[in-house]
């Protein structure tokens, strides 16, 4: 895995972050049942650190994730050319 790699899957947890931050003030009075103004005083203390903790267990089981599969279709490649 390069740092072009890394720092795209960074970029793309970041850039999930910032486009749920609109996404909650409409989906979270929904199933909260709160005022739009209370959400809009969950987002810095709440909202964007748990958005943030999720985009980055995401980003560190997908690239285990693909880095296994790269390895395992690696090694299956091999196991063929010698057939």
């Amino acid at each position: 895995f390069s740092l072009r790699s890394y720092i795209a899957v960074i970029c793309g947890g970041l850039a999930m972050t910032l486009i749920m931050i609109p996404f909650n003030l409409i989906v979270t009075p929904i199933f909260m049942g709160v005022p739009i103004e209370e959400v809009l005083k969950m987002i810095i203390p709440i909202i964007v650190p748990f958005n943030l903790i999720k985009a980055g267990v995401n980003v560190f089981f997908g690239i285990h994730i693909y880095c296994a599969i790269y390895y395992a279709t690696k090694k299956f490649t091999i196991v063929l050319d010698k057939i």
